[in-house]
């Protein structure tokens, strides 16, 4: 049966409105403001959204969804998108088609199954790959048992986007998650090819920039003393060897040389999977030199237990957020806070980040960071020293103006 055309301005009470055709008939709307988009409404009252568009000299028609579950300007956005995929040469229609063979095929590997082989293969040697690979069985628990080739984009979007609505920062780690996972997927065979390649992070991020001055910090130091059991020291230690949280946490005694002050961290525990050395300042020293002295202490530095590292990193935040007074901050801002300290005590940009021990130092172009091979021992020796007396001071000098 022919559809009767109209091209009409369409509006939601106009689309509310309109009734069934006669039997055997079908009524269709064209949409003034995005001409593409049509509204087909049948003989029984669905009214369905689509897009005709001309591709490879053949008119395609491409199904949007149905009102009232896809609105008005939900349709006009939907359609808005597709005509600039369908424009760069993405054809839904095939992927579907893709999608249904595969998923017809015997023994399809589902989602469930991709994931623990994914796991095992790949996030196994990974420092965190129990993260993600619980990041994936949750956030796709609806989908684990459906084949993964018959998986879609759009199965992916609709997750993505509804997380987006409470989390938008972790629907962009899930997305981080899915997109090499999907990779995986498609050069192992588990599905015809990746289709998240089209899948966006649904929201933008900003870099934190936040340093806490000299106040704030002193602040901080001297609550440290008042947080109690392994906190207190281990607060004042990530102050003072600008060190990842994770690396400090688990620090073992054999690692350390109070005699050298030097903090050996292996391979194995650092982020950049290359052996760092820190220098421990005269303050870090007297801190690990008190925890010494205390009784029961096994191999961990920082243990409730004497076998895994200490946790609660959360709590005990709050607690020094409490005593302290200041707020808005993360524990990751320390290590931010001291490089800028550093460049104002004159510390190299170069020395700084050799601290901080970062993979590829941005003050470095690739050339230089190529034949840029010395420790610069000497250099981050001064640097932390330096960065030690300053946070130091700025507790004293706090106090003494409280």
């Amino acid at each position: 049966m022919a559809p009767l055309h109209s091209r009409v301005q369409l509006t939601d009470r106009f689309v509310r409105s309109l009734q069934p055709p006669p039997p055997g008939k079908r009524a269709e709307f064209v949409d003034q403001v995005q001409p593409k988009l049509r509204l087909r409404v049948s003989d029984t009252g669905v009214k369905t959204w689509s897009i005709q568009k001309r591709v490879d000299s053949r008119k395609r028609r491409f199904t949007l969804g149905t009102y009232p579950s896809l609105s008005l300007s939900e349709a006009r956005s939907r359609a808005a998108k597709l005509l600039v995929q369908v424009q760069d040469g993405y054809d839904p229609i095939a992927e579907k088609r893709s999608a249904r063979t595969a998923a017809a095929r015997p023994a399809a590997v589902t989602l469930r199954q991709a994931i623990t082989s994914y796991a095992q293969a790949v996030l196994s040697t990974r420092k965190r790959g129990k993260e993600v690979e619980r990041t994936l069985q949750r956030d796709l628990a609806g989908l684990l048992d459906i084949p993964a080739a018959g998986i879609t984009v759009s199965d992916l979007a609709v997750i993505v986007d509804r997380k987006a609505c409470s989390a938008p920062i972790m629907a962009n780690r899930l997305v981080a998650a899915i997109k090499p996972f999907w990779r995986w997927m498609a050069s192992r065979g588990h599905c015809a090819h990746d289709v998240t390649g089209r899948l966006d992070k649904p929201s933008r991020e900003r870099a934190r920039d936040r340093v806490l001055s000299p106040d704030e910090l002193g602040a901080i130091w001297r609550a440290c003393g008042l947080v109690g059991g392994p906190w207190s020291p281990l607060f004042k230690l990530l102050i003072l060897t600008a060190q990842r949280r994770e690396e400090v946490a688990a620090m073992r005694w054999a690692e350390i040389d109070l005699t050298q002050g030097i903090w050996r961290i292996p391979t194995e525990r650092t982020k950049t999977r290359r052996p760092h050395s820190v220098h421990l300042s005269g303050p870090a020293v007297e801190v690990l030199n008190a925890l010494k002295r205390a009784p029961g202490m096994g191999e961990l530095v920082f243990s409730t237990t004497g076998v895994t590292p200490v946790s609660g990193f959360s709590k005990a935040k709050t607690r020094l957020d409490a005593l302290s007074g200041v707020s808005n901050w993360r524990i990751h801002d320390l290590r931010r806070t001291a490089v800028t300290a550093m460049a104002d005590l004159g510390v190299d940009a170069t020395v700084a980040d050799r601290v901080l021990n970062h993979v590829g130092a941005g003050t470095m172009g690739t050339v230089k960071r190529v034949y840029q091979r010395s420790e610069l021992l000497d250099q981050r020796r001064n640097a932390l020293e330096r960065w030690g007396a300053y946070a130091i001071n700025a507790a004293s000098q706090d106090a003494s103006t409280a």
